[in-house]
């Protein structure tokens, strides 16, 4: 704990279930190695890289870096609550059943990334792209998520209760049964979404476009649902 292994070269390397908490990998390359189980909390990684690395069940609660590198890597059941990865990229990655609750990653990228079931729940992910990504049964309650993009993105059955998701982009979105319930979607752009079945019970979305989207069975503000042909 607390080894200082920044600006190393650490490519296709197995070091599973190793526990370097608290130290400093800013800097170094962990292409293509094997981290499975491994003990990354609190770390520092500024401008680390860890794209096509194995991270399955890692714990980087509390990691803080910015630019991080995580493209094509599998994050699955990893614990990365309280992490700061602002401007992290996250391009192809797995995160599925990944716990990202409380964690502080605006400006981030999970462009065509799988997050399906991910807690984002308190979450800080301001002006994130979520572009083609899959975010199925995502749990995001209290997140704050404003200007970010979800444009073409699967969040079928996702749950933003109480979420900030002004200005927000859901273009040609697949948003089947998401709970939007007491959310906050002003000015949000849902054009040529599908929102079937979706709710937004005292949701505020004035200013929202809806133009051209999938509206049918959708719980309106006040409770009703549209019974949209």
């Amino acid at each position: 704990p607390g080894a200082d292994l920044s600006n190393r070269d650490m490519t296709d390397r197995d070091i599973s279930r190793a526990n370097v908490s608290a130290g400093n990998l800013s800097n170094s390359d962990f292409t293509n190695s094997n981290l499975e189980r491994s003990n990354l909390s609190g770390c520092m990684m500024d401008n680390a890289i860890f794209n096509d690395t194995n991270l399955e069940d890692a714990n980087l609660a509390g990691a803080n870096g910015e630019h991080v590198q995580f493209i094509n890597a599998n994050l699955e059941d990893a614990n990365l609550a309280g992490a700061n990865f602002h401007f992290g990229v996250f391009h192809d990655a797995n995160l599925e059943d990944a716990n990202l609750a409380g964690s502080n990653m605006h400006d981030a990228e999970f462009i065509n990334a799988n997050l399906e079931d991910v807690n984002l729940s308190g979450a800080n992910m301001a002006k994130t792209s979520f572009k083609g990504a899959n975010l199925e049964e995502v749990r995001g309650k209290g997140a704050n998520m404003p200007r970010s993009i979800f444009d073409d993105a699967n969040l079928e059955r996702a749950n933003f209760q109480g979420a900030n998701l002004q200005d927000t982009h859901f273009v040609n979105a697949n948003l089947e049964d998401v709970n939007f319930h007491h959310a906050n979607l002003q000015h949000a752009d849902f054009r040529d979404a599908n929102l079937e079945d979706a709710n937004f019970e005292r949701a505020n979305i004035q200013g929202a476009n809806f133009a051209g989207a999938n509206i049918e069975d959708v719980t309106l503000p006040n409770g009703q649902k549209c019974r949209h042909p």
